[in-house]
């Protein structure tokens, strides 16, 4: 697994830009089949993305393709930095603001077809099928410029949304709930050297 922590360095007119989201159900050329998009039950309700039920089912899918065809797949966590520090400070409605900018951030940069939600709290998950670990390490790196791009604008203050993030690859060995647990607990985990 790789860790990292990012700082975010300040780019209001990359926090302003618009760049369509990848729509659910409709591939990116040559990316390959879309995800589909997330049902009511499988949406969290914050940030329009799916929620841990929504992806712990694309992630069992994913796994199971994985053990048919041996072609390998990774998950990229995200774990929103100082989520806590911000409600601490500023309130639940700024935390929600950054969860927010975060996800947007989180799922501008991803394929069309990943799968992209948050898992609890301030822990996100990026699912990549077909996908080799020099591929998904690009996909991170991706995920890092464009949330290092971003700022919340808050009463007189603007804070910057950073993440941490872990990669993990998957052969269709594992179980969905567990590799969802196991990476989320390793995206909150301090940065190693």
């Amino acid at each position: 697994m790789l860790f990292e922590t990012l700082a975010s360095p300040i780019n209001r007119a990359a926090a302003r830009g618009e760049r369509a989201w990848p729509t659910p159900g409709v591939p990116e050329p040559g990316r390959g089949e879309p995800v589909g998009a997330p049902t009511s039950e499988e949406t969290d309700a914050l940030t329009g993305l799916c929620n841990r039920q929504g992806l712990a089912r694309r992630l069992a899918g994913r796994l199971e393709a994985a053990r048919r065809t041996g072609e390998a797949g990774a998950v990229i966590f995200c774990d929103l930095a100082a989520h806590g520090a911000i409600v601490e400070r500023f309130g639940a409605a700024a935390g929600e603001a950054a969860l927010r900018v975060a996800g947007e951030a989180i799922a501008r940069a991803a394929r069309g077809i990943d799968a992209v939600g948050r898992i609890e709290g301030g822990s996100f998950a990026v699912l990549l099928g077909r996908v080799a670990a020099d591929q998904a390490l690009a996909i991170a790196a991706r995920i890092s410029t464009e949330v290092r791009s971003r700022r919340l604008a808050w009463g007189d203050f603007v804070l910057p949304v950073a993440v941490s993030i872990g990669i993990t690859t998957f052969t269709g060995a594992e179980e969905a709930e567990a590799l969802l647990a196991c990476g989320g607990r390793a995206a909150r985990a301090p940065a190693t050297a």
